[in-house]
């Protein structure tokens, strides 16, 4: 590191995630990052934190002062569960450590060592399962250093993608989909919007939640929704004559405005729902609560048409999997992603 001066190296320093809670520092260095997703913003994993009482957060940054103001160089998203750096209640990885690129390798290789000596002083004796997405780019190198470093296992999972300005995407359903899609489009009204439908989300999902949760997860949600980080579908009886944003042959106009003018129904008489966090022109389907079967089909669907509606080019369904859930995100596209995952003892 002979290209680093030591005043250089002094003006280094390592912070924990509490010194940025009401800055934009870390979300911004996440929003610039070529490989930074949701999961790495504060917003999701003060989530985590609240979805899992039992979390601890253990999450740092690597910071230059330059003229008295703090420069994220990387950050280490750790919230950690019985030892474990994990997520979701201990169900599934992390977000995995970011380094910046910056033009002069030698830095970067400088702000990496110090992030694995950090990762080594402070998550010692832990186990760490992080996990990066390679869409559309990825951090690879940094992997394979973590890797070998730290002796980690690393593995690469896949995950269902649909290009959603993709025009033939209809075709890229299963035929059987398609057929419960259009049923769904003549029976129910179906369609998408933000903070004027959380009640009906909300209600639904705390029907069917099969986890207790903190109060506070559903204000998170709440609170993307009128800030346009995500969106919610839902399927409803027919109501008065009035008809949702899904047509009968399946496609999607326009929000459902009727519940805006304050003309919907119940919110207790949501059938089924869907919550999509949108991220710089990527959406990830995060849940899909329904009392009746059969109609998430179609929620999927009109969510895949919101997103294009909404400027996004690609919607994750999420990982694949030998069960159930695995063959439902499996039949909305023949795309498959990749997800980077180290997991071991540090």
């Amino acid at each position: 590191m002979s290209g680093i001066s030591v005043k250089e190296k002094e003006s280094v320093n390592v912070y924990g995630r509490e010194m940025f809670r009401n800055s934009e520092t870390w979300d911004g260095f996440v929003d610039r990052h070529h490989a930074g997703y949701w999961w790495h913003r504060q917003a999701w994993l003060d989530y985590s934190l609240s979805y899992d009482p039992k979390a601890v957060d253990r999450s740092f940054a690597v910071v230059v002062k330059s003229n008295g103001y703090p420069r994220v160089m990387a950050v280490c998203p750790a919230i950690e569960r019985d030892a474990i750096i994990c997520m979701g209640a201990g169900d599934v990885p992390c977000a995995g450590p970011l380094v910046i690129d910056h033009q002069d390798e030698t830095y970067t290789s400088w702000y990496r060592e110090v992030l694995l000596r950090n990762i080594q002083s402070r998550l010692g004796g832990f186990r760490g399962w992080w996990s990066w997405n390679r869409e559309p780019s990825d951090s690879r190198e940094l992997i394979q250093v973590l890797a070998k470093r730290l002796s980690m296992g690393q593995s690469v999972t896949s995950t269902s993608l649909v290009s959603v300005r993709n025009e033939r995407a209809w075709f890229g359903l299963r035929k059987s989909y398609r057929s419960l899609v259009l049923s769904a489009a003549r029976e129910y009204d179906i369609g998408y919007g933000f903070a004027d439908l959380w009640p009906y989300y909300e209600m639904c999902h705390r029907h069917c939640a099969t986890r207790e949760r903190d109060g506070d997860t559903y204000l998170h949600q709440l609170r993307w929704l009128r800030q346009a980080s995500a969106f919610v579908v839902v399927a409803l009886p027919k109501h008065g004559g009035t008809t949702g944003a899904m047509n009968p042959d399946g496609r999607v106009t326009s929000s459902l405005s009727w519940v805006a003018s304050g003309s919907g129904p119940d919110p207790s008489s949501t059938l089924a729902a869907a919550y999509v966090l949108v991220y710089k022109g990527r959406a990830y389907y995060a849940s899909g609560p329904s009392v009746q079967s059969n109609l998430q089909h179609a929620l999927q669907w009109a969510a895949i048409q919101a997103v294009a509606r909404l400027g996004g080019h690609t919607y994750e369904l999420g990982h694949h999997t030998d069960d159930g859930i695995g063959f439902f995100k499996r039949g909305f596209s023949k795309d498959v992603g990749s997800v980077d995952v180290l997991n071991g003892y540090i």
